[in-house]
């Protein structure tokens, strides 16, 4: 299944990007929630050591589902050309510009 057969962006502008992923606003088609969608373009990631780090953030997120300041993860949909991590919308801004 693709990611936009159950998800949508609420639009084009992006919360944060990366070398290997963007980070977007999509909302769930059927329920209406809002949540987050980090975008792994796997032509970007082109060394071994890359896509190994993308392997284990999604490990590391899936296995803390539950601790308390890890953000929640929904689905992770991985498609040929690139892999979708949905998460909770978290507000507040960027945790770095703190």
């Amino acid at each position: 299944m693709c990611w936009f057969d159950k998800h949508s962006l609420t639009s084009q502008t992006q919360i944060f990007h990366c070398q290997s992923s963007i980070l977007w606003e999509c909302v769930h088609r059927k329920s209406g929630q809002r949540y987050c969608v980090k975008v792994f373009d796997r032509s970007r990631l082109g060394s071994v050591q890359q896509k190994e780090a993308v392997e284990r953030e999604i490990d590391f997120l899936q296995n803390a589902q539950g601790d308390v300041g890890i953000v929640q993860v929904l689905d992770v949909i991985d498609e040929p050309k690139k892999v979708y991590l949905i998460m909770e919308r978290m507000t507040g801004g960027n945790l770095l510009s703190k």
